[in-house]
């Protein structure tokens, strides 16, 4: 589950950038100092649920509202679909519209990822040594894995012509 489907990420996002340990959260919500970490661990890791009570009691300590650390339980598309309609009414935000679905393209994006290692050899030419690499690489005397990852591009292109290609 992603940091934003998880009320316990949540909680320990938003109290590392408070600068506050699990301790001191536990103690601004009124647990006994003794295990006051262990209780917002428990949390945390999602070993525990925190009632909404509490939940409010951390959002507090926390300086942010109850809705930024609960995560909403939708269980249909339908609610889904009202809970956008509802958020597009109130604050005016368009998550789904024919015309961005008009105006969207296809494009194709090409993962290159590159590998590299260096080997050394006794050959009589530069020639001479690519040709005896390249003869041990094809029998696989040289694998190059993960430890030879040395980078990654994207690239991508629209799928669509433009119309000076069409004429």
């Amino acid at each position: 589950m992603g940091d934003l489907m998880n009320t316990g990420m949540r909680i320990r996002r938003f109290r590392i950038s408070c600068g506050l340990t699990q301790k001191a959260l536990g103690v601004a919500v009124g647990f006994p100092q003794e295990n006051a970490d262990i209780r917002i661990a428990q949390y945390e890791s999602g070993a525990r649920t925190a009632k909404y009570d509490l939940l409010c009691r951390m959002a507090q300590a926390l300086d942010v509202t109850p809705s930024a650390l609960a995560v909403p339980r939708i269980k249909s598309s339908e609610e889904l679909e009202s809970l956008l309609s509802v958020l597009e009414d109130e604050y005016g935000t368009i998550f789904f519209r024919e015309e961005r679905k008009e105006t969207m393209k296809t494009y194709a994006v090409t993962i290159t990822e590159t590998l590299q290692k260096t080997v050394e050899i006794e050959a009589n030419s530069k020639a001479e040594a690519e040709a005896m690499v390249e003869a041990r690489w094809n029998d696989s005397e040289y694998i190059l894995d993960a430890d030879s990852f040395v980078g990654v591009d994207f690239s991508a292109r629209s799928n669509e012509r433009s119309r000076d290609y069409e004429r």
